[in-house]
């Protein structure tokens, strides 16, 4: 029966079924802060737990709603995990750890002497092996250390294998095989040279080496196999798969089946970072270089599911289909990696909050004009999110860069609205608070007219927090021009005004940047600012602040 269809309903049939399996960006939730871990997910599946660097933690549902929010009362470390049976992790910089219940309450602390900066791995029976600096430890359930070992070198992977033996691998190259009462069982020397490792089945590992070799080893510790795997040198990561594991370079995917031998790859399009990770299907969910979300599978091409800023975190996927990515703009975005096992209907992404009335579909100046003066008058924050996403799709068109006299009107309208007040001052500028933290920035600093400057320089004495301010000396810096040194002028007189922000090492950086940018372009650069860096920070100050003071030096000498 299907020899009678009409090729034209085969075709759409397919396209249809095809594009059912592309997931689907279901909601977008924003924090008050820069989400600074990737999300971690209960059990179920359905509840997102999210750590920003406003000391908040979050629990966020399936609809993306706000189940809790909990301040930590002081700033957490970018370290985030759940154990099996539900208690979350977290860890503060000054290397305290805790544990919170499903709820948020906190249930412990103890103080661990640092930050982990890998994944602990947990025993069924709740244990936790956490490592911190050179430090390797084993928890109890209640937060009691049991054992600890001291190293010589960071812990740079941390695991447990089926027999729930604990497998370690140090800075140097030393790989270490532990009980779980923390008794060696085994290891290898450094000249091994193992970079990255994944168990397999039955108790097998497979190590990588820097040479490009494929080791595997029984839970003994005896080689079984040695392969030269076709990735070769340069491979930064081991991933698992559901029948074997996959090597990932700066430039290519490479699936490999459990008997080392290649089944499929894949070359990224934009500059793979090694952060991803693979479903029970065999497909895999990555993060290009250019901040790209994407996915790719056997034979297949590689499919972007979401425009990410870079610096955003590894994904995190979800047992029932859900893929969590903690993006750089403050914000948590949650995916249907499956739509045919998420259960629910995808909803319009947002905030929660209703639609509001519809943007203008109009092409041209007035549909830029028009975006613009939905961020001027409303303070519906989802109508900001969506005026936005299309302010962006419109401004990437080089023709809005050449109609700069249609900015000033719609420029103007903008900075009466609330954006040339201190944030809060009116409705819209509540709103457009959060809009500083998404986009608005970058699309002002893209546009390049003295309007924007006329705009853009007014804020840098409201005061903004860190990353707000940040992005407003960015867009600054993105303008490509100073004239007559109004941009330098007003960082002098940023600061010299000092203050939290003012003698912040991060503002600081970003001016300097900032003024690299400018300097490119013959921009002029008073002298003075390198001597209030130096006056601010006299001998103490950090080394990345001294060069960034000596490259204004050398530009101002030029």
């Amino acid at each position: 029966m299907a020899r009678n269809l009409p090729l034209a309903l085969i075709i759409f049939l397919t396209c249809s079924s095809l594009r059912a399996l592309e997931p689907e960006l279901l909601w977008r939730y924003v924090t008050a802060g820069r989400v600074i871990a990737p999300p971690a997910v209960l059990g179920d599946g359905n509840t997102a737990i999210v750590i920003s660097e406003d000391k908040s933690i979050y629990a966020i549902d399936s609809a993306g709603s706000k189940i809790w929010i909990r301040n930590l009362g002081k700033k957490p470390a970018p370290f985030l995990s759940i154990s099996p049976d539900d208690i979350i992790h977290i860890c503060f910089t000054d290397g305290t750890l805790a544990a919170l219940n499903k709820k948020g309450r906190e249930i412990w602390r103890t103080d661990i002497g640092g930050i982990p900066y890998v994944k602990p791995a947990y025993k069924s029976d709740g244990t936790m092996f956490i490592s911190a600096g050179s430090t390797l430890y084993g928890l109890s359930h209640r937060g009691n250390v049991k054992w600890m070992v001291t190293f010589l070198y960071p812990v740079r992977q941390l695991e447990t294998g089926a027999d729930e033996t604990i497998y370690v691998l140090l800075g140097d190259g030393t790989f270490q095989v532990y009980s779980p009462l923390g008794r060696m069982l085994w290891k290898k020397g450094p000249e091994t040279g193992i970079v990255s490792y994944v168990s397999g089945g039955a108790g097998s590992l497979f190590c990588l080496t820097a040479s490009g070799d494929c080791l595997e080893f029984d839970r003994a510790g005896s080689l079984i196999d040695q392969k030269k795997l076709a990735a070769g040198k340069g491979a930064v990561q081991f991933l698992k798969r559901k029948n074997g594991f996959a090597v990932i370079s700066s430039a290519k995917l490479m699936a490999f089946n459990g008997a080392m031998e290649l089944e499929w790859d894949h070359a990224f399009a934009g500059g793979g970072l090694g952060y991803g990770v693979f479903d029970d299907e065999d497909r895999y969910y990555g993060l290009n270089a250019d901040g790209s979300l994407f996915t790719t599978a056997e034979e297949e091409k590689e499919f972007q599911i979401y425009s990410m800023e870079p610096g955003t975190t590894a994904p995190v996927l979800s047992q029932n289909g859900r893929l969590y990515v903690g993006g750089k703009d403050w914000i948590v975005y949650a995916f249907s990696a499956n739509p045919a096992v998420a259960g629910e209907e995808p909803r319009n992404p947002g905030t929660g909050m209703d639609e509001g009335p519809p943007l203008p579909e109009t092409g041209g100046s007035s549909a830029l004009s028009s975006y613009f003066a939905v961020l001027a008058g409303s303070s519906n924050i989802e109508d900001n999110f969506r005026a936005l996403d299309e302010l962006k799709r419109l401004t990437n068109s080089r023709n809005y860069m050449e109609q700069e006299p249609v900015m000033v009107p719609v420029l103007e309208k903008l900075s009466t609205a609330g954006l040339m007040n201190p944030p809060g001052n009116t409705p819209a500028g509540k709103a457009l608070s959060y809009v500083i933290r998404e986009r608005t920035a970058e699309i002002l600093g893209i546009i390049s007219t003295p309007e924007a400057e006329k705009v853009l320089l007014p804020m840098l004495y409201y005061e903004w927090d860190r990353e707000a301010l940040i992005l407003v000396i960015k867009a600054l810096g993105a303008m490509r021009r100073d004239k007559d040194g109004a941009v330098a002028d007003y960082f002098n007189a940023l600061l010299s005004r000092g203050g939290t922000l003012g003698r912040d090492n991060f503002v600081v950086w970003a001016m300097i940047d900032a003024c690299d940018s400018l300097s490119a372009y013959q921009a002029y650069l008073p002298r003075g600012m390198a001597e209030v860096l130096f006056s601010i920070y006299r001998g103490d100050f950090l080394q990345f602040v001294r060069e960034g003071a000596m490259k204004v030096l050398r530009v101002n000498a030029s």
